[in-house]
């Protein structure tokens, strides 16, 4: 695709997709028109992350702006799902050096009483997923307190198989 190629040889045109997204998200509308198409917007964003680690902070941004945002005309399963994607796009940030800020901003989000914790238990599963030994000293110490969370990780404990298991107790 020609637009991933333009992303990934210049940082400029990178950061002109990425401020063109973040208008188009912060359209109330968007969604309304394009919730069918929102994954393809957010794959540029993987690309542009996989690229450009100086950009890693304004995607992060971004991400972190849709992530918060409430749109009222859709409905809450709707919204769920957006907050999943999204959440698989900063999985994806973490994968590419973005780790320790990535997973502070998870923290923050798993103490707050208005944050569905299905999300954040989605995010510790796909980053369970991801990782493996070994572990920066900074990167456990900002994971532990999602693992410590029995309300995020008792499901997981109950439901995942031998390999998540094993990570946990690594970290643990």
């Amino acid at each position: 695709m020609y637009c991933t190629s333009l992303i990934s040889r210049y940082p400029v045109v990178a950061m002109g997709i990425l401020r063109w997204l973040e208008y188009l998200a912060l359209e109330p509308s968007f969604f309304k028109v394009a919730s069918d198409s929102y994954i393809i917007y957010l794959i540029l964003l993987d690309e542009i992350a996989s690229h450009h680690k100086l950009q890693h902070p304004a995607i992060l941004n971004l991400l972190t702006l849709l992530f918060e945002a409430s749109y009222p005309e859709l409905g809450a399963e709707e919204q769920l799902e957006l907050r999943r994607i999204t959440v698989d796009r900063m999985v994806h940030l973490l994968s590419c050096g973005y780790a320790i800020q990535v997973t502070n901003y998870m923290c923050q989000c798993s103490e707050r009483d208005n944050m569905d914790t299905s999300v954040i238990r989605h995010f510790v599963q796909q980053v369970l997923g991801i990782i493996t030994p070994p572990f920066s000293h900074e990167f456990a110490n900002a994971f532990l307190p999602l693992l410590r969370n029995e309300e995020i990780m008792q499901p997981l404990r109950s439901t995942s198989g031998n390999d998540d298991d094993e990570t946990i107790e690594m970290f643990i």
